[in-house]
């Protein structure tokens, strides 16, 4: 009788928690719809305040800015557009196909719960999904996606050389795809394509274009408004573009196409070998901790699937003090990659790859991004929770750690002193050695060698699947991808 009572109150417990995370599920939500419909009096306070600084500087000063009011009437022309763009992508209907929570505003046992001023984090990620579109979605995106996405479909292909009409036994996983524009692509190739996304920034505006835009250029938005620093020209604040470059419905009536909605380490937990490839694109370094990233794409992984990544590392918790953040080289996450049963049989860092950047502006972040093809040639090792030593493959590298030596009777004060710490690897195989006094050794050392109308005709599922239990949301960074 005890342990009925037990699990009714273990069942209950759980049900409570479960409606506690739809809540705020459903809470976060709208916040998210809210700083979309907020963007205009939000931006229109910022161009406010641009106008009253100008008006404050003296009579001669601003006669030299003779363009300033015109400025500030395109500026707010841009805005308005801009707003009506977003208000599409966050107006009311069906967001997801598999809803299972209430997420308009009168629905849910929240009532106004969820409604507060927007934080400034998140009107950033708004101005940040516009310069997205222009990424994903424009013609002028082209160079940025031939350089990110184009690696990895040419090697998707290179891969798995299948005619076109057997691809789609062949299973794509792309994970943190944004806008959907990657994983759009690989199912226009044939493949069994699916995209995931965390953000609901991102969930809601790839929903709009994939679902409900039928016709090229059908929008034209102002992703670069909000720059008003390193401005070669006064032109270059008011580029325009259009979206979306090509026709979402367009993909071949048979194609196998679905974004997931959720956190990646979430969703897919139990899907172990059920994928051929994952392909990766600026993603691995949203990780708080990258190597569970890595031991999850071996476990989805089938024996012999191939993992393709392009993307640099620069691990976005890193400087978010209130949240943990693990940061490793490149150098270390190729041990970490061959630890899990991977084989990198292609490699190379391509130079000058951008991310949401203005081609016009005085500022440029460009990325040396690590490019590579790894196959899933084992099982990898399964780390017991009660080992108190793991062995794992040797780590060649070596690296001088300055130590500070106490200065010597009548010495001038501490000298600053490197000596050579070797890998690790050793002791923890039982086999201690001096890290003090040694000298540097390159044996063994791994060399980095480059190595609507019409669309209910297509039977194209491209629905947004909302996670059955909606997982606790992490705090993201304010700008994913901004120095």
């Amino acid at each position: 009788l005890n342990e009925v009572t037990h699990e009714d109150h273990d069942h209950e417990h759980d049900q409570h928690e479960q409606i506690e995370e739809n809540e705020e599920e459903r809470v976060h939500f709208k916040n998210v719809l809210q700083a979309f419909l907020h963007y205009k009096p939000h931006v229109q306070g910022w161009i406010n305040k641009k106008w009253h600084d100008f008006i404050k500087l003296p009579k001669e000063h601003q006669q030299l800015i003779p363009h300033m009011e015109k400025k500030i009437i395109a500026m707010k022309r841009a805005l308005t557009i801009n707003y009506n763009f977003l208000q599409a992508i966050a107006s009311p209907g069906a967001l997801f196909e598999n809803q299972e929570m209430d997420y308009s505003s009168e629905g849910g046992s929240g009532g106004d719960k969820g409604k507060k001023e927007p934080s400034e984090a998140d009107m950033d990620k708004v101005r940040s999904t516009l310069r997205q579109f222009q990424r994903d979605w424009s013609s002028e995106g082209a160079k940025e996606r031939e350089q990110c996405y184009g690696p990895l479909m040419k090697e998707l292909l290179a891969r798995f050389p299948q005619p076109p009409e057997l691809r789609r036994q062949i299973k794509v996983l792309s994970p943190g795809s944004g806008l959907g524009r990657l994983p759009w692509e690989i199912a226009r190739l044939g493949f069994t394509s699916q995209g995931n996304e965390f953000s609901f920034f991102m969930l809601l505006s790839s929903n709009f274009v994939l679902n409900r835009c039928d016709k090229i250029n059908e929008y034209t938005i102002y992703p670069y408004l909000h720059n008003t620093c390193n401005l070669l020209q006064m032109s270059h604040q008011f580029r325009k573009c259009s979206v979306p470059d090509v026709n979402p419905s367009s993909l071949p009536p048979d194609s196998d196409f679905s974004m997931c909605a959720g956190d990646f380490l979430e969703v897919y937990k139990n899907q172990e070998g059920q994928w051929d490839c994952i392909v990766t694109c600026f993603f691995i370094d949203t990780a708080q901790n990258i190597v569970a990233y890595v031991e999850y794409f071996s476990k989805l992984l089938r024996p012999g699937g191939v993992w393709i990544n392009n993307g640099p590392l620069l691990y976005h918790y890193a400087n978010m003090g209130d949240e943990s953040s693990v940061e490793i080289s490149y150098e270390e996450l190729r041990h970490i990659i061959a630890a899990y049963g991977f084989t990198i049989q292609k490699e190379e860092i391509i130079p000058g790859v951008g991310y949401t950047s203005n081609p016009e502006s005085m500022l440029s972040v460009l990325y040396n991004s690590a490019f590579f093809t790894a196959v899933k040639t084992s099982n990898g090792l399964r780390v017991k929770k009660e080992a108190t030593t793991l062995s794992r493959p040797d780590s060649p590298a070596s690296f001088e750690v300055p130590t500070l030596e106490k200065a010597t009777k009548g010495g001038t004060g501490s000298l600053l002193k490197t000596v050579t710490v070797l890998d690790e690897a050793s002791h923890l195989n039982g086999n201690p050695r001096s890290s003090t006094n040694s000298s540097t050794s390159s044996q063994g050392q791994r060399s980095q060698q480059p190595a609507e109308p019409g669309r209910p005709n297509l039977n194209v599922n491209t629905s947004v699947e909302a996670p059955k239990a909606a997982p606790k949301r992490r705090n993201k960074p304010k700008n994913n991808r901004k120095k």
